[in-house]
């Protein structure tokens, strides 16, 4: 009997269940969330907290929820990670941390925060039309710290997020936000949070409450089937619950329905518009009497809102500017450097090309000396040094020089000027020795004043530089030696 009697009361749960039209519920419709971390340089000391919310924001996720990492770099933005959670296991977890740890700040650069959103944006949409997803959202961890026109790109971003039924949330640094989205978040164009307050767990579940709540508002406005009386089976009789008499047989084929007129009248006190106690407003109606048409009342402009904007003070600005520019620091010290050691530099050389001119002057203006050659006793003078160019030495009487103790040949030796130097070039038959050093013929030596050239074992010239203030005694010659060492005529 307990066993029969508790079959039966299952079976009416069951029947009472499928009566009032109830089923069981449906798993929640899959949602997409996609994670954009910015990698400026200016974020690097809140790398951390965007790492650590991500991974809060990626476990709040359900089997079936679709899940995309993206670091906005300063080219390019790099997809981390593109993957629909299937179970929520601690494997899956491991690979979100996985993907999560190849994040890092880009050194000394400025990542573009709006190109990585717009691929977020294209990305979100590819996906939702294809698996039909509804909900979406999108956060981007960041400090804000960016120009006007980025932000501007942000805040058309958010409207297209907006006009998609999407969310968009940021967050920012209370110090360096842009003057720009704080504006935007104050219209309501998208979410914004401090970095020290942001909780993306929150967001997400206040999110889909509320696309619950509008669920259930949306069924609850649903126009109902009228319910339909019950009606016996013919030849039958009902109850009535009021008396507790049967009541006749209804005829088959036939729906009896009763409808209740009523007609209301407010006391001109109560009538809309009027304050209850008070005097009436307008003209007092006649009980049961219609009230006429209510004419249109003017539209009333309203002054636009007035958005106040934080002002930040003069220190929190220069701070910013630090932390955006530090690296003009070191380079303006590097550069500065530079220019002091090439100006340095300038004025070594210039004083040492003065130093030189100062010497070539005085050198140029100083006695150069008479350039004398001596063969035995007799002395020629060949000129002054910075005028010789040439003497050829020789038995022949064509030569500057003649040397009468040797009779073989026309032209032993040439003396020449070559450029600063004396050289001398070996036009016999046989070698000489200038200085110690053997020319052989056709060969050419540079010679150093004064220098001793040895023709063979007679002949041996002697060549000397001569200041004009030495006498003619102090070179060894007398006045006889001097008219016959002039130098013989070239013809």
């Amino acid at each position: 009997m307990k066993t029969k009697a508790l079959l039966i009361t299952i079976l009416s749960i069951v029947a009472g269940g499928s009566s009032n039209g109830e089923l069981p519920s449906a798993s929640p419709p899959p949602d997409a969330l996609v994670i954009v971390i910015d990698t400026s340089w200016s974020c690097d000391r809140y790398m951390g907290d965007f790492l650590t919310l991500s991974r809060q924001a990626a476990l709040t996720l359900r089997p079936r929820d679709y899940l995309e990492i993206i670091a906005a770099q300063p080219g390019s933005p790099r997809i981390k990670l593109a993957q629909t959670v299937k179970t929520g296991s601690a494997e899956e977890i491991k690979s979100i941390d996985a993907a999560l740890a190849t994040v890092r700040a880009q050194f000394l650069s400025t990542a573009s925060r709006a190109s990585a959103l717009e691929v977020a944006f294209e990305r979100l949409n590819n996906i939702c039309s294809k698996k039909g997803i509804t909900i979406a959202s999108a956060i981007l961890f960041t400090d804000c710290q960016m120009d006007n026109e980025e932000a501007k790109r942000l805040l058309t971003l958010a409207d297209r997020f907006k006009e998609k039924g999407w969310s968009l949330y940021l967050t920012c640094d209370r110090k360096t936000a842009n003057r720009d989205i704080l504006l935007g978040v104050n219209k309501g164009k998208l979410a914004c949070s401090i970095i020290a307050e942001t909780n993306p767990a929150i967001w997400l579940e206040k999110k889909a409450e509320g696309l619950t709540a509008k669920t259930k508002d949306e069924k609850a406005l649903e126009p109902k089937p009228p319910e339909q009386p019950s009606v016996p089976p013919p030849g039958e009789s009902r109850q009535d619950h009021i008396t507790g008499q049967p009541q006749t047989p209804l005829t088959p084929g036939y729906r009896i329905t009763t409808q209740i007129d009523s007609t209301v009248s407010f006391p001109p006190t109560q009538l809309p518009g009027s304050e209850v106690g008070g005097p009436p407003q307008g003209p007092a109606l006649e009980a049961n009497e219609p009230p006429g048409p209510v004419a249109e009342q003017p539209a009333v402009e309203q002054p636009p809102e007035r958005v106040e904007v934080p002002q930040r003070s003069f220190w929190a600005r220069l701070k910013g500017a630090f932390y955006s520019y530090w690296w003009l620091i070191p380079t303006a010290a590097v550069l500065t450097g530079l220019a002091l050691l090439i100006s340095q530099s300038i004025g070594q050389a210039h004083k040492w090309d003065t130093r030189v001119k100062g010497h070539l002057a005085a050198s140029a203006s100083s006695d150069p000396g008479m350039l004398v050659m001596r063969c035995g006793d007799q002395y020629y003078q060949l000129g002054p040094l910075d005028r010789f160019r040439s003497a050829h030495i020789g038995p022949g009487s064509k030569n500057t020089i003649r040397t009468p103790d040797i009779t073989t040949g026309d032209r032993l030796l040439k003396l020449y000027r070559h450029r600063q130097d004396v050289m001398v070039k070996n036009l016999g038959a046989a070698s000489i020795i200038a200085n110690g050093i053997e020319v052989k013929p056709g060969r050419k030596h540079r010679l150093v004043v004064p220098s001793v050239i040895q023709v063979n074992e007679k002949t041996k010239l002697n060549l000397e530089l001569v200041r004009h203030n030495t006498s003619p005694a102090q070179i060894g010659r007398s006045s006889d030696h001097e008219r016959e060492a002039e130098p013989q005529p070239v013809g």
